[in-house]
């Protein structure tokens, strides 16, 4: 069996792209499952350079994936609920039972193509292997999501703990991703500078901090995305210790470092002491 197209996941812009389902995305990572003509498992990540069946077989969902017929693929997310995704491989390698396989679509089932199924039907033919989809929502007919609802989607991933939605205009095409946006305050404590040639010496980024449970300071993002291009080869860095800055970032990673963090804008209303980690809370 051939690997399967991987659908294009956009970021989504209101009023831009027409959707049919709206489906939930958890905290994990993308994950292809094949079971070729032979029987045999093949488990890939993205990068699709091991096949980590062999660590996935002593999972709990490792009886679904037995049960499927020979030529199938299908395409999802290994999480876990609760918590981050950065912690799923330590997870996978701990043969950890709390992990779950939530799949997306079903590409192909006993040798035979279903890119036209509607999700429906994909989740009936799942759900008979034990295969539970993330929840989802049909669209009918087919519409655009105005930047309100756009918004009511985010507030409920940020209520439900998950990492947003998938967003598709049918099961196997044009799939779109809606994430919640995060703020915090943090203090600039550092900054690294520019290696390459045509910026060497120059501000690369600042390293920002919280106030930790101790009256410490805890390092928590390396902050470059958001800075202006001529702010990098003009500013002092040094001037902008201690200051204050508002970072929106995705999510937490394991370590309690910042996943995607960009900067916002300068808090000179704020003190640095005020910058506390309580507001991961």
């Amino acid at each position: 069996m051939d690997f399967i197209e991987l659908p294009k996941i956009r970021s989504y812009k209101p009023g831009h792209h027409i959707v049919k389902y709206i489906q939930e995305k958890m905290n994990g990572y993308f994950m292809e499952v094949y079971r070729i003509e032979d029987g045999s498992i093949y488990c890939y990540f993205k990068k699709r350079d091991e096949n980590i069946w062999p660590k996935v077989r002593h999972l709990s969902f490792a009886e679904n994936i037995l049960s499927l017929p020979n030529g199938t693929a299908l395409l999802g997310e290994l999480h876990c609920p609760g918590v981050a995704a950065t912690s799923v491989i330590t997870l996978l390698n701990d043969k950890d039972k709390k992990l779950q396989y939530s799949p997306f679509a079903l590409p192909v089932y006993n040798n035979e193509s279903y890119e036209l199924w509607t999700l429906p039907e994909a989740e009936l033919q799942l759900n008979e292997h034990g295969f539970l989809m993330p929840m989802y929502e049909t669209l009918y007919p087919h519409q655009e999501l105005s930047e309100y609802r756009c918004k009511v989607l985010k507030e409920e991933a940020t209520n439900k703990g998950i990492e947003g939605h998938v967003l598709k205009f049918s099961h196997l095409s044009h799939w779109y991703k809606l994430k919640p946006t995060k703020t915090v305050d943090a203090f600039v404590v550092s900054h690294t500078v520019s290696e390459s040639i045509t910026f060497y010496g120059k501000l690369k980024a600042f390293q920002v901090a919280v106030v930790d449970s101790n009256g410490g300071h805890r390092i928590i993002a390396n902050v470059s995305s958001g800075l202006q291009h001529d702010f990098k080869l003009t500013c002092n860095p040094k001037d902008y210790y201690g200051k204050v800055m508002e970072v929106s970032y995705q999510d937490v990673a394991a370590k309690g470092k910042l996943q995607f963090p960009q900067f916002e804008r300068w808090r000179d209303d704020k003190a640095a002491d005020k910058c506390t980690e309580d507001q991961f809370i």
